[in-house]
């Protein structure tokens, strides 16, 4: 995406919700990208060949659905087990100047939208450091062999000055990897962030 169509490193604002050992996670990116293909250079998409000035718009939903089981618990923390399923619906338009197989331009909007559910099986450590301070690690994810793969991978601390509410910080990765026949589709998106929890 940033390589072809000219993302930047857009926001990615999250909305979690947790009740007992269930959690639903919500992510929305939505950003418009701007590339410039010049002579021998193409770019291929919605069976279209594009060249010179090309403007892309892309709208992701990333919606994560997932039990969490413990495996061990004590005082001072614990590892967990978890699964769920994972979708991730992908949306890309773009503008620009399109080629026939007459080899002349024209302008040709495309519209592409990809999406899959996928099942998960993950693993979790926490750590309770302090009375009121924790930290905790989980990956989740499925390996396809040929086909890819898909990971969820999170690590942070976090601090509860009061019972109904704490702050968080981490880092967060999460990549989708896809082969079909000829067609390659690789999403990544890494970085670190901050939330605040709110518990009712």
């Amino acid at each position: 995406m940033k390589d072809n169509l000219g993302f930047g490193n857009d926001k990615a604002p999250e909305l979690i919700l947790r009740y007992k050992r269930l959690s639903i996670d919500y992510i929305y990116i939505h950003g418009t990208g701007h590339t410039y293909y010049g002579v021998g250079n193409t770019l291929t998409f919605g069976g279209k060949r594009y060249q010179g000035d090309v403007e892309a718009k892309n709208t992701l939903h990333y919606i994560k659905l997932n039990v969490t089981n413990p495996i061990k618990t004590n005082e001072d923390g614990g590892f967990t087990w978890s699964y769920g399923l994972t979708g991730l619906l992908w949306k890309g338009t773009v503008k620009g100047e399109a080629k026939d197989s007459d080899n002349k331009f024209y302008n040709e909007s495309r519209t592409e939208k990809y999406g899959a559910p996928l099942p998960t099986l993950g693993l979790g450590v926490y750590a309770n450091l302090l009375p009121q301070f924790n930290a905790y690690a989980n990956i989740s994810g499925l390996y396809a062999g040929h086909y890819g793969h898909f990971y969820d991978l999170e690590a942070g601390v976090r601090y509860k000055p009061v019972s109904h509410f704490a702050i968080t910080a981490g880092y967060r990765k999460i990549e989708s990897k896809v082969h079909h026949k000829d067609d390659f589709g690789k999403f990544k998106m890494h970085g670190p962030f901050a939330g605040l929890r709110f518990d009712f």
